[in-house]
């Protein structure tokens, strides 16, 4: 099999799944049923992956690696000012607020000065097209918001030029990245 030169990126929206191959600009969607997902939550795990692993497989990918970019609507930020305030408590208060179940939540903090960045989504969405693509060879080494990523809009249409611009946004990748947190303990 052959390698993918560039990096295979996946968008993830409340209830589609886009895949881009920047190698050849080849773009392919999936509407996820209600049956499988509704407000951003898997209703039916089983009948998710189904829908999923049928998607990647009629795809029929190359061996290689991969980028999950989570849409805006999936994510929960929030810049906190710590200044003389007990950090984790403050986190704790904005994942409180965060309507998903704690077991399902991915948490990046990010320090800066007297702020903490917290960052949270549901680990359950990304982590079933993690599963699947590893199936099809595909090693997703990165899932982050597509928010972090400068020029990136909400309220545009995601495009095989915009995937391309960000598989090179290295940094950024790593910075952001839910995989390098996944067995770091919650705040």
């Amino acid at each position: 099999m052959t390698l993918f030169r560039k990096a295979l990126v996946c968008y993830v929206g409340s209830n589609f799944l886009e895949v881009f191959e920047t190698n050849s600009n080849n773009q392919q969607n999936l509407s996820f049923s209600s049956a499988s997902i509704k407000h951003s939550e898997i209703v039916d795990k089983k009948k998710y992956l189904e829908e999923l692993q049928k998607f990647i497989e009629g795809l029929k990918l190359k061996t290689g690696k991969g980028i999950i970019l989570l849409s805006a609507e999936l994510v929960y930020a929030s810049d906190i000012d710590i200044t003389n305030k007990n950090e984790k408590d403050e986190a704790e208060k904005f994942l409180t607020a965060v309507p998903l179940s704690r077991n399902n939540i991915a948490v990046i903090s990010l320090h800066n000065k007297n702020k903490l960045r917290i960052i949270a989504a549901n680990r359950k969405l990304y982590e079933g097209v993690v599963e699947v693509l590893k199936i099809s060879n595909v090693e997703i080494f990165s899932v982050v918001p597509v928010s972090v990523f400068p020029n990136t809009t909400d309220d545009q249409e995601f495009t095989a030029k915009e995937a391309k611009k960000i598989a090179g946004e290295k940094k950024i990748l790593q910075r952001y990245n839910f995989l390098q947190t996944k067995d770091n303990p919650q705040v």
